[in-house]
């Protein structure tokens, strides 16, 4: 479980300086959300930013690598709702809640949860027909402010078998 949690940051910290060094745009958001305190075990969040990293074939390159990396980042459009219930939490996301799920299968594990903050992580090895791996999710939130992220790693992508993340920086109330 450690070595988990150990490569769980390590790949969250390598998706946030490639975001920080080469592919940083800067988005002016309206701050009025901002600075809410967090409280009780259930809360929604709205997406500020999604950046994301993956690879997938590049046809039209018929020397060298068949590979294109494609780095992004964009304004979030997605929400959540995290139910925290004991030492474990469940994590819905907007499109979820739009097909009618009200609680989803699978729960989070609760690594920390205090006053100040909450640190919740779902690490699972998929095999269904569409895709199979290992997916390993994290989500902090500062429940002083309302600010979190949501970082979510596959080792396989839905286009290749090369690794893939996604960070979501959300505004939480």
């Amino acid at each position: 479980m450690k070595k988990n949690i150990l490569l769980m940051v390590l790949s969250g910290i390598v998706i946030t300086y490639t975001y920080q060094f080469f592919i940083k745009k800067d988005f002016n958001f309206n701050n009025s959300t901002f600075g809410i305190t967090v409280t009780g075990s259930s809360f929604s969040c709205n997406s500020i930013t999604l950046a994301s990293l993956y690879s997938e074939p590049d046809f039209s390159n018929t020397s060298g690598s068949n590979i294109k990396t494609i780095g992004a980042l964009n304004k979030g459009t997605d929400t959540i709702a995290v139910q925290v219930e004991g030492d474990k939490a469940y994590f819905l996301t907007g499109a979820s809640q739009k097909a009618g799920v009200a609680k989803p299968d699978e729960s989070w594990d609760v690594i920390k949860n205090t006053n100040d903050e909450l640190f919740i992580s779902w690490i699972n090895e998929n095999t269904s027909v569409v895709y199979s791996g290992i997916m390993v999710n994290n989500f902090i939130i500062n429940k002083k402010n309302g600010l979190a992220i949501w970082s979510r790693l596959n080792d396989q992508g839905l286009l290749s078998d090369n690794p893939e993340g996604f960070v979501h920086y959300f505004s939480c109330h």
